[in-house]
């Protein structure tokens, strides 16, 4: 975890043990802020989020022990994206070693179950110990990336741009009328299929790959919650953390047709970032279930 603390302006953090003085450093500054959750059956939580900067920050938890003390299971840089990313069902599980969950949406615009690391804990504990539990009805997603290119954009009129926007819609539809056994939507996706892996063997001998992929979401390696991204750069801002004056981007990205935020350190960027062009890079997605 501690390789994403640069993501949010600790460059120089680069082992658990840097990490781990930054964590108790700013646990025992913050610690009237700590929020304390009573469980049901007698366990005492805690979860503290601690802002380091404009819509980013750390959030570390774990339980309370007998004597008082607070014991530290889990952290997680963290950002705060704007708004509801995704209105698909969510489902929300828990990690086999500790108190950290992941979510999992099916949004048909990416065509791709959608896997992230949950950062309000807290708040998801609270809901699921009601009666009966309501599932969020959406997800605020966000990224963090520790090695990222900047693309020039592919030139399209904006006819082209309606086009693909259409295009996009319309597989999304597809997709999920294929998930409910539409054997026609099966054969359309199929032979749309077919058809783009041609037009792409054969523009590969006289282009490049980045004018033909002009956008892509897709899992990477075993992480779950990992994906290479490339998508068109739609607003930018800069982010400073308080406490080392580094410099972070905010880019709000565009990639089949699902718009969310990536945040990267000013270290890490190669290339100028302009709206219109795009982002390339490993993003580790992680997302606010909303209630």
């Amino acid at each position: 975890m501690h390789r994403y603390f640069r993501t949010i302006g600790f460059a120089r953090v680069d082992s658990d043990r840097d990490a781990r003085e930054i964590l108790e450093e700013l646990l025992f500054r913050n610690r009237d802020a700590v929020h304390h959750i009573a469980m049901r059956n007698g366990d005492r939580l805690w979860e503290l989020r601690i802002p380091l900067g404009e819509r980013l920050g750390l959030t570390m938890g774990g339980y309370v022990a007998a004597d008082g003390k607070l014991v530290r299971e889990r952290y997680l840089p963290y950002i705060d994206a704007d708004g509801i990313t995704s209105t698909a069902e969510c489902m929300i599980e828990r990690h086999v070693d500790n108190e950290v969950y992941s979510g999992l949406i099916d949004d048909m615009r990416i065509g791709i179950s959608l896997i992230f690391r949950l950062t309000n804990v807290a708040e998801y504990r609270q809901q699921r110990a009601k009666t009966p539990y309501k599932m969020p009805r959406g997800v605020s997603i966000g990224g963090l990336c520790r090695d990222g290119k900047i693309l020039l954009p592919v030139y399209k009129n904006e006819r082209q741009r309606e086009l693909l926007h259409i295009t996009e819609r319309e597989r999304a539809r597809m997709i999920s009328a294929a998930k409910d056994g539409d054997e026609g939507a099966m054969e359309t996706l199929t032979a749309s299929d077919l058809r783009l892996y041609e037009s792409v063997n054969k523009r590969l001998r006289r282009e490049d790959i980045y004018s033909i992929v002009e956008s892509c979401f897709m899992p990477d390696g075993i992480e779950c919650d990992l994906y290479v991204v490339i998508g068109e750069i739609r607003e930018i801002s800069r982010r400073k953390n308080w406490e080392t004056g580094e410099i972070i981007w905010d880019f709000l990205l565009r990639t089949h047709d699902l718009q969310f935020h990536v945040y990267i350190n000013s270290l890490d960027l190669q290339g100028e970032p302009k709206v219109g062009r795009r982002f390339k890079g490993t993003v580790w997605m992680q997302g606010v279930a909303v209630w």
